[in-house]
């Protein structure tokens, strides 16, 4: 640095007059010399703490422009270039990279000023948030572990489709008492939604939300998830339901109103862990003033814990994401609801004080009008015969190809399959079947495909390459990707229909049977 600049940034006391702006945790002054590039900091210590260097004296100091990332770089050249011929002072947003990953955000005010020997010496001071590296870091973290959990959600969801038809099958075997039935039909309407719940998080970790609005029952919708409820609270909490009769019905998704009394449920628990024992649900209708037109008539879901409560202070951050007042909590699941509350128009109320309890109140508008009338429902089965599915009557044994890595699922198409009378043919993979196909192709009759496979031949790849070596064999295309809300392409490839994971199994032997039928 030229000995004026010096003299004028050091004698002048800059770094003093910039570091009282803010407290010394946060921020860092600095001096750049622009013919030379290199910087010196008040205090390079505070960077390292920060997480932007290994040691104060990082070699990464001298080139900060090589810090920040790359898609912010023309930015900052740009604010920087017009300092220089504008002068004055001037403020930039970007991020640098950590010295351990993760990508930090940076204020950055500065200004350019020419010195005695006509050089010009940037002077600013660059502020780092230690909340904004933590929540970077944490945010990183989430997408990380969010990416983990959809690939585990896929294999549950192949678990409870095979736990599903192999108890369907049981059932249609068997002449069952009246209770064991119950039983058995409860536990698979059990598995159907812890379906929807998995789904309904693949599409919040994927930000694709389900398109599918409906009418629903919030009493039924409730008693859906009661014994979940009951089984999600630790030992000693007494759970209370009171519903009231007669609700009027709601306009959304009942898997997001679900989420979102889930995750008050499990809210009001956390709260209870040191503190409280008691857990009360319930919704009731109400009606409204409204001033732009006749009363309003709403839905109250209201969930009250005697847990540890909150503060006026902290009532009033609760909704921020991953603001948490556990030192465990992730400071999303009331975010969350309050996202579910906004899908539904609803206002939410809280009540709460310390070390007496919480009530979280959900004001959801009613439908107005009359609902839909719902077709009959059919039973699909009795406690003396389980799913009335016929067998196949066809002229001749029909061979099936089935295509699917989970063991439980693959082993329950087959045994159903085999129970209608077809003969079997079982891979694992991609390559296997492929290998299989090319063998005995000419004896093949159909095909049910997995499109999520292990190995080098990947679904697509291998819908497309039975497609091309025999392109009037009906394939199903199965899967359990929440993306695949959409199925025009798989139909366009030469696939005769797509079943979401876990089906129920009649919709499989049914599509079986019209396939077959159609060739």
């Amino acid at each position: 640095m030229p000995k004026s600049a010096t003299n004028y940034f050091t004698e002048s006391g800059v770094f003093n007059i910039v570091d009282g702006f803010m407290p010394a945790s946060s921020h860092v002054a600095y001096v750049q010399v622009q013919a030379t590039g290199r910087r010196h900091y008040s205090d390079p210590e505070i960077l390292r703490r920060m997480g932007i260097i290994e040691s104060a004296d990082d070699p990464a100091l001298q080139d900060w422009g090589a810090l920040i990332i790359p898609e912010h770089r023309p930015m900052y050249q740009s604010v920087i270039e017009k300092a220089r011929q504008e002068g004055g002072s001037h403020k930039v947003q970007y991020r640098v990279r950590g010295a351990q990953g993760g990508n930090v955000e940076v204020y950055d005010y500065f200004g350019i000023t020419t010195v005695a020997d006509g050089s010009q010496v940037m002077a600013g001071c660059v502020i780092l948030n230690r909340n904004l590296y933590t929540k970077s870091q944490r945010t990183e973290r989430l997408a990380l572990f969010g990416r983990l959990v959809g690939g585990m959600i896929h294999d549950f969801k192949n678990v409870l489709g095979g736990i599903r038809n192999m108890l369907e099958w049981c059932i249609a075997q068997s002449s069952l008492e009246e209770s064991v039935y119950e039983k058995l039909t409860k536990t698979i309407a059990h598995t159907d939604q812890a379906n929807s719940l998995m789904t309904s998080t693949l599409q919040l970790i994927g930000g694709k939300p389900d398109e599918t609005i409906e009418h629903f029952e919030v009493d039924r919708t409730i008693a859906e998830l009661e014994e979940l409820i009951r089984q999600i609270m630790s030992a000693g909490i007494a759970v209370e339901f009171d519903i009231g009769e007669n609700l009027p019905p709601l306009l959304g998704h009942s898997s997001i109103f679900q989420d979102m009394l889930l995750n008050l449920c499990i809210n009001a628990r956390d709260a209870m862990k040191t503190k409280g024992s008691k857990l009360e649900v319930g919704a009731h209708r109400t009606t409204i003033k409204d001033d732009r037109g006749p009363p309003r008539e709403y839905v109250c879901l209201r969930v009250w814990d005697d847990g540890c409560g909150m503060t006026a202070t902290e009532v009033k951050s609760i909704f921020k994401p991953f603001y948490s007042t556990k030192d465990e909590g992730s400071g999303l699941g009331l975010w969350m609801v309050q996202e579910a509350a906004m899908a539904f128009d609803a206002q939410v109320n809280i009540e709460s004080e310390k070390d007496v309890g919480t009530t979280f109140e959900i004001l959801i508008p009613a439908f107005r009008g009359a609902a839909p009338v719902e077709a009959a429902k059919t039973e699909t089965g009795t406690p003396e015969g389980g799913p009335a599915i016929k067998p196949f009557d066809f002229a001749t044994e029909k061979t099936i190809l089935v295509i699917e890595d989970d063991p439980l699922l693959r082993n329950a198409i087959s045994t159903w399959l085999k129970t209608l009378g077809s003969r079997v043919v079982l891979s694992e993979d991609g390559d296997q079947a492929w290998t299989e196909f090319q063998r005995s192709h000419g004896e093949i009759d159909l095909i049910i495909q997995d499109l999520i496979l292990p190995g080098k031949r990947r679904g697509e790849k291998l819908l497309a390459e039975f497609v091309a070596l025999k392109p009037d064999i009906p394939i199903i295309v199965t899967s359990g990707a929440a993306e695949l809300t959409e199925v025009d392409w798989v139909n366009d490839t030469g696939a005769f229909g797509y079943l979401a994971k876990p089906f129920k199994i009649e919709t499989l032997i049914e599509m079986v049977r019209a396939a077959l039928e159609g060739s």
